[in-house]
């Protein structure tokens, strides 16, 4: 009789006969895989209910061969067999009633003599890319074998469908364990030493003795014998302890029953026999060997995420009423909450869609953690190297610096479950509550490992212990945040990893790194700097931050500008200050442009405009334009200065990033001294000596100073003075260091008053043009002195 297809899935339907007989079939070939192999007990009991029905009915029941693993994963990955019998008595009742239900009669025997056949099938085109791996492997199946090259090119011929490894070397070996998704290993105990295994085994035959009674009787020999098999062997079962392993019996040397049950007992799956001619057998148990194995690792890895297979069922009747279609479609996985989470958010352990291209700047930080994600990915590659799984990691940095989105992307590119929580939920007024809590948290990582922990401003229970008689229960959270990071119970194969965050230095040589307790900083695998962003990586956050927006008039020079000129600004204080804009432009009534968003910046920045008069804005103008005009002098063009007046200031200048960059030689020193110099120059050019000195100018005169001191005690002034003097706060104690720096302030004072008076003309034009404008732009200064 011939197994009936499905026209439309073609997958095989099981009347009840075949089934039954092929159910016995799989488990008396198949019974050294899995004694009680889930997906066939859930094969069983739908043929039990199949016969039970036609018997009592006399209706023809036969269903999908994927139906049992679809119940299976309908339950999830770690389902027990009681549970699966249940269920699956239970879905075949209520499908039938559900049949019964379309004639809407309420006399069950009379739908039921209707009926003649009832079909459950499978809707394979509804399966999603998700979905469909946990019925069809569509990937072929890595095997790694570890013996003769001559079998394993033989494998490679007899079985193109498989992707076949082969190494004699227990290094090579465990390498390609850890970096490959290998299905079983195929090991052959003997290894290289095959010549000395035949000899054991000549001299165990001759003695009419089993090969590992042979093998104490020459023990010296059978130790170097066993020595590559067994150590590779061991190697693999303490560090890949689920990846399976089949001894490898070859025609020269067979393994005794007692030999194989020994290897057996330490965790070997089996034993399999290599083919003499024929490898047709061979290859139809090496398929459903790997089949059981993966639906082994699928529902592994189902039950480590706590998710379960959902579909919907749907009865179709023919035509004639007399054949029923019940179809399983619709199918998606969903996490089924553990019942400690029963009454929590999901969400906060689910998958973050973050990725590091979501995350602007933090290059370094990034480069940093990608060696954490490839441990998170796949941990068994560390596992096999014999690598010590990391435990964590702690950001640091500047306030807004991305630290928490970072931690979320970690997570979306591992692809793991992440859980978030703030330090200061673990320090609370009631003793042991903080612990408990910490201890919660961990416990529901490991639930849904691999997972990463977020612990942010974890500074709040991680200070140094014993610096306060008031944080006992911080210092209680702290114990047991250490006590859970050693890691006494997490499985290397389902990591718990933990972030933190604080915005404190952790620094090394600080004293135990800063305000970080030291034991806790040890915890940490590594420290990661996540700086403030650059230029280049401003100007993109811009972009993206007015992009969304929607409609815009902001030009790339206003973006460029503004990114120039926000040197030191966190991502979240950029986008404070395009969220600022963005109101404002409603507020307006008109779509965001570059004046609104130069005013949320300088509002951001220097707080609101002040209004003053004439006189004193064009006292501004010329103090301001003597910086400006300095700077350009010295070969240093300003990025901005402006006459509007915010905060403690009347105006101001701020400096392009090239001129705040570190400085080396006394030349640029001495045009910074200058620069400084310029404001105070301009006014007493102006308006002379007795003219009175605006606040500004008194905070110019010790900007001056502090670089003439720095200058001073870097390069001297003469020969005498030469490099004596290294640290300023020495330097100033001495009065002729002092005398020194006022004769340099002095010169240099009279050197740049000479320069404004020179220039004035020029100084005119810039101190007209702020006086019209209100600012000018490095571009526009240099087009008014493009002819200097």
């Amino acid at each position: 009789m011939e197994t009936e297809l499905d026209p439309r899935t073609k997958a095989p339907f099981f009347p009840a006969a075949i089934t039954s007989r092929l159910a016995t079939g799989w488990a008396l070939l198949f019974n050294h895989l899995e004694p009680h192999n889930l997906e066939k007990i859930s094969l069983r009991e739908m043929n039990r209910f199949c016969e039970l029905f036609e018997t009592q009915y006399g209706v023809s029941a036969m269903f999908d061969s994927l139906l049992p693993t679809a119940l299976l994963f309908r339950e999830g990955g770690s389902v027990d067999a009681r549970t699966l019998r249940a269920q699956t008595e239970l879905f075949f009742k209520n499908e039938i009633f559900k049949v019964c239900r379309l004639w809407g009669e309420e006399n069950f025997h009379t739908a039921v003599k209707r009926l003649k056949e009832i079909r459950f099938t499978l809707e394979t085109d509804s399966l999603t890319a998700e979905t469909r791996p946990l019925f069809f492997c569509e990937e072929k199946h890595e095997i790694l074998i570890f013996g003769d090259a001559i079998f394993a090119e033989r494998c490679r011929q007899a079985l193109p469908g498989y992707t076949i490894y082969d190494t004699l070397n227990t290094e090579e070996a465990l390498q390609i364990a850890g970096e490959k998704d290998i299905r079983l290993v195929l090991l052959d105990i003997a290894g290289k030493n095959r010549d000395v295994m035949e000899t054991i085994y000549e001299g165990a035959k001759k003695q009419d003795l089993l090969l590992s009674a042979g093998a104490f009787d020459f023990t010296p020999m059978a130790a170097g014998a066993f020595h590559d098999g067994a150590g590779l062997f061991r190697a693999l079962k303490e560090r890949l302890p689920e990846l399976p392993v089949y001894l490898l019996e070859t025609g020269q040397i067979p393994l005794d029953p007692e030999l194989t049950m020994s290897f057996i007992r330490a965790g070997a799956r089996g034993k399999l026999e290599e083919p003499k001619e024929d490898f047709s057998v061979f290859e139809d148990l090496f398929a459903q060997i790997c089949r059981e194995l993966y639906l082994q690792s699928v529902a592994s890895k189902m039950a480590a995420e706590r998710k379960v297979l959902y579909f919907e069922t749907a009865p179709q009747l023919s035509e004639d009423k007399t054949e029923v279609k019940i179809r399983l479609r619709e199918f998606s996985l969903r996490r089924a909450p553990a019942a400690e989470d029963a009454g929590s958010v999901l969400d906060e352990v689910e998958k973050p869609d973050t990725r590091f291209s979501d995350v602007i700047g933090a290059s370094d930080a990034k480069d940093e953690l990608k060696f954490f994600i490839d441990y998170l990915r796949n941990p068994k590659k560390f596992s096999a190297q014999g690598l010590k799984p990391p435990k964590g990691v702690l950001l640091y940095g500047p306030p807004g610096t991305g630290k928490t989105m970072l931690a979320r992307a970690m997570a979306g590119e591992s692809e793991v479950a992440f859980l978030p929580s703030a330090a200061s939920s673990f320090v609370t007024k009631w003793q042991g509550s903080g612990p408990a809590a910490v201890r919660e948290l961990f416990q529901r990582a490991r639930r849904y490992a691999p997972a990463i922990i977020f612990i942010d401003e974890i500074d709040a229970i991680g200070r140094k212990r014993g610096e306060s008689n008031s944080a006992h229960g911080e210092e209680m959270a702290l114990n047991a945040l250490l006590t859970e990071m050693d890691g006494f119970s997490v499985d290397p194969k389902r990591p718990v990893f933990v972030l933190g965050a604080t915005n404190f230095d952790v620094e090394e040589g600080k004293g135990g790194l800063g305000v970080i307790d030291p034991a806790l900083a040890r915890r940490f695998d590594r420290k990661i700097l996540v700086d403030l962003p650059n230029e280049d990586e401003r100007e993109q956050l811009l972009r993206i931050l007015v992009k969304k927006n929607g409609e815009n008039n902001v030009t790339d020079l206003m973006l460029r500008r503004t990114a120039e000129r926000s040197m030191g600004m966190s991502p979240a204080i950029l986008t404070g200050v395009v969220e600022l804009a963005n109101r404002m432009a409603v507020k307006a009534g008109k779509p965001l442009d570059d004046t609104i968003l130069d005013e949320a910046f300088e509002l951001t920045k220097h707080g609101e405009k002040k209004d003053w008069g004439y006189e004193y804005l064009e006292r501004v103008a010329r103090h301001e334009s003597g910086h400006a005009f300095l700077c350009y002098l010295g070969g240093n063009t300003p990025a901005y200065f402006t006459i509007v007046a915010r905060g403690g200031h009347g105006g101001y200048m701020e400096h392009s990033a090239k001129e705040m960059s570190p400085l080396s030689t006394k030349e640029e020193l001495i045009w910074r001294i200058r620069t400084s110099l310029g404001g105070r120059a301009a006014e007493i050019a102006y308006y002379g000596e007795e003219g009175g000195i605006s606040t500004g100018a008194s905070g110019d005169l010790e900007q001056a100073t502090k670089l003439a001191v720095s200058m001073l005690c870097s390069y001297g002034m003469d020969e005498e003075f030469g490099l004596a003097v290294m640290n300023s706060k020495d330097a100033l104690r001495d009065n002729d260091f002092r005398k020194r720096v006022n004769a340099l302030l002095r010169e240099e004072m009279r050197t740049t008053v000479k320069l404004i008076l020179d220039n004035k003309s020029r100084i005119d034009r810039l101190v007209e043009a702020l006086m019209k404008k209100n600012k000018l732009t490095g571009p526009e200064m240099e087009e008014l002195l493009k002819d200097f």
